[in-house]
């Protein structure tokens, strides 16, 4: 931590795990309601779909999710 505050920053301490606190849940969350729609049954379909929908996670939903969770300014 000292490290930390050296450097101008200020770390916080945040419970071991608590899903409202962490952006990944909401791309995870995000990804998993587009994949059940294509409904992919083999594992190239499932490749393909993945290809598709990590699109649909834009570089404004991931400061949206880190915002959201009091992470980002």
């Amino acid at each position: 931590m000292e490290k930390i505050e050296q450097a101008g920053a200020k770390g916080i301490f945040l419970p071991p795990y608590y899903p409202e606190l962490n952006p990944i849940e909401y791309a995870w969350s995000k990804l998993k309601y587009a994949l059940k729609k294509k409904a992919a049954r083999t594992k190239e379909q499932l490749y393909q779909a993945l290809s598709e929908e990590f699109t649909l996670i834009s570089p404004q939903n991931c400061q949206a999710y880190f915002k959201h969770c009091g992470l980002c300014p």
